[in-house]
């Protein structure tokens, strides 16, 4: 079918349109991203420096205590950080931490007693091109926490994720929790020459979160995992629960059979403990490490 002089019109003017609205939508989105990035760098600031007042103020109530104890147990510190998260719709989370890195305190109470977060930068996402701040700024974050080679070349890797679907390529797909609040831990293998997906599986429990810290092979493929966790994940046969906010967990899966535990165990008691690191032996012996932190009164 030919189109006339007016049809040709027509369809010129839809196109000159559809150019139209686009351009002004990717301005929109560019100009918006950057406002929030601008807002949040702003609001974080604001809310780090009265933490840091609050927290002087918390020293002075306590002069002749441990400064870490304090700092860790104080209730009007507690509730001020509690209290911030709501103060801004892009202030996720609130926290103090000891000159180690460790989180004192948290607004996600499960996370208190882990490795403070890497922090976000902010500043930085204003200076790259618009698509890369609003994928920075929307994508979920499921990324590999800890990796290992074996002696054929194989790699494992293991970490956590909070999405609905967690894709490993050349592997079925690993359903997740869909929200920030959880997280489930995965693992998997991949071909060491190619990268290709061998094998993978997920973790989780009725709720809380898993945080893999360290992992290990031995001679015979078998993966050991270490880390933390809140709730009440389930590893095969085997359900292991947290006592206090988070515990130490290890376990040992074969990959080989779909990803099957020899062992899953929980370690800690009433306060937040995290486990650190682990280590196979060539008798197939695992050896686990971590930190338990003492409640106070």
């Amino acid at each position: 079918m030919r189109l006339g002089v007016r049809g040709r019109e027509a369809l010129v003017l839809s196109f000159l349109t559809m150019l139209v609205v686009a351009t002004a939508t990717a301005i929109h989105i560019s100009q918006v991203s950057r406002v929030v990035v601008q807002e949040a760098v702003k609001q974080a600031e604001l809310i780090a420096k009265q933490i840091y007042a609050q927290s002087g103020r918390a020293l002075q109530r306590a002069p002749n205590a441990d400064p870490l104890d304090v700092l860790g147990h104080d209730p009007e510190l507690r509730s001020f950080l509690d209290s911030s998260v709501g103060y801004s719709p892009h202030l996720l989370y609130a926290l103090v931490s000891d000159s180690n890195g460790t989180v004192l305190l948290h607004t996600e109470r499960q996370k208190e007693g882990q490795p403070e977060p890497e922090r976000p930068n902010l500043e930085g996402l204003l200076k790259v091109d618009t698509l890369s701040r609003f994928s920075a700024l929307y994508n979920a974050g499921d990324k590999p926490s800890f990796y290992v080679v074996d002696d054929a070349g194989d790699v494992y890797a293991s970490g956590n994720f909070d999405s609905a679907t967690l894709t490993i390529p050349g592997t079925p797909a690993l359903t997740g929790p869909g929200t920030t609040s959880r997280k489930f831990l995965w693992a998997a293998k991949f071909n060491g020459a190619t990268g290709a997906g061998i094998s993978s599986a997920a973790f989780s429990g009725a709720g809380g979160q898993i945080f893999p810290r360290n992992i290990s092979v031995d001679a015979t493929g078998k993966l050991a995992i270490a880390g933390n966790f809140s709730g009440n994940p389930t590893f095969g046969g085997t359900t292991i629960t947290s006592a206090g906010g988070q515990d130490m967990f290890a376990t040992k899966l074969d990959p080989a059979s779909a990803y099957a535990p020899a062992w899953a165990v929980r370690m800690g008691g009433t306060a937040a403990d995290v486990g650190a690191g682990i280590a196979t032996t060539s008798k197939r012996c695992a050896a686990c490490c971590g930190r338990r932190c003492a409640t106070s009164g």
